[in-house]
């Protein structure tokens, strides 16, 4: 409750924060750069180096333990492929698993999640404020309260959904409807209500100009909330845990397994393939981003 209480507060001075300040713009081109001298930009340089370098040191670590050889618990600094030997010659299922149920929470999350990023952004009311919130709230439980709480509701009665798929998409959605909601907010604070106005009173009714001018402007942030919720969702471990069954292992709960083990190896590999699947949208992402902003400049 300490923690609910905590994130009602947080959006509520948010909610004031952004209400009086406007953030559209009906800029059609890029922002002017803003010019550095050379001791900036060489201090500049050197923080965003540090800071890249210091986040990427994990993945190396994975990556090399993942290339070690261990004879049960002892690691010894043999290099190889075994680990990676031992992934791939199992089941090709918690990795299809991961894709399946990621893409399918990914998708449903948006679709849940833009609609309320729309209301909360345009329509401030206590209504939305509300709707605000209460998207917001699984920010503050944690995913195996979550899951237990999920365990309790469906485990009996008319619709019972312990055991299946279901169960671990609704988890996932939950869990990651406050990226979808953020996302799409973020967006739409950045267009000027005037070009929906316009359309209104050319004659356009507001649920197509919302589906022919909204939606597309919103694309980018879409786009990239998507591909948030994707990945969030391919990782999630604290309620995948608890909520899975036999014929439902992720990766992320291969690499549990194997932790809990002797398997620290086998776990780096099980996590070095995620890294690798689900930096594939990342650079797509990144790629496009790179070609729009050089279209524009």
């Amino acid at each position: 409750m300490l923690l609910i209480a905590c994130t009602a507060l947080a959006l509520l001075v948010q909610r004031h924060y952004l209400g009086k300040r406007r953030f559209s713009t009906n800029a059609r081109s890029a922002p002017a750069k803003l010019p550095l001298t050379p001791g900036l930009r060489l201090v500049a340089t050197v923080v965003s180096w540090g800071i890249v370098i210091a986040s990427l040191l994990p993945f190396a670590a994975v990556l090399m333990i993942s290339l070690l050889r261990f004879r049960g618990p002892v690691l010894t600094w043999e290099f190889g492929l075994g680990n990676y030997a031992t992934l791939l010659s199992g089941s090709y299922r918690p990795l299809i698993n991961t894709l399946t149920l990621a893409s399918i929470a990914a998708v449903a999350t948006m679709l849940i999640g833009a609609p309320i990023g729309y209301v909360v952004a345009r329509h401030r009311s206590r209504l939305s404020g509300l709707l605000d919130f209460v998207g917001m709230v699984p920010f503050a439980v944690s995913g195996t309260i979550l899951a237990i709480g999920l365990i309790i509701a469906f485990n009996s009665g008319p619709l019972v959904l312990t055991g299946g798929w279901l169960i671990l998409v609704i988890a996932y959605v939950v869990r990651k409807l406050p990226f979808a909601i953020r996302s799409s907010s973020a967006i739409v604070h950045q267009l000027d209500p005037s070009l929906e106005e316009a359309s209104i009173n050319l004659g356009v009714s507001p649920a197509k100009t919302f589906a022919t001018l909204t939606v597309p402007l919103m694309a980018s942030g879409l786009v990239g909330g998507l591909v948030l919720v994707w990945i969030t969702a391919a990782s999630e471990l604290s309620a995948t845990i608890v909520l899975y069954a036999s014929g439902w292992v992720t990766t992320t709960v291969v690499m549990y397994h194997a932790i809990e083990g002797t398997g620290a190896g086998l776990a780096a590999a099980a996590a070095a393939v995620l890294i690798l699947v689900t930096a594939i949208p990342l650079l797509l992402i990144n790629r496009r981003i790179n070609k729009q902003e050089t279209t524009v400049i």
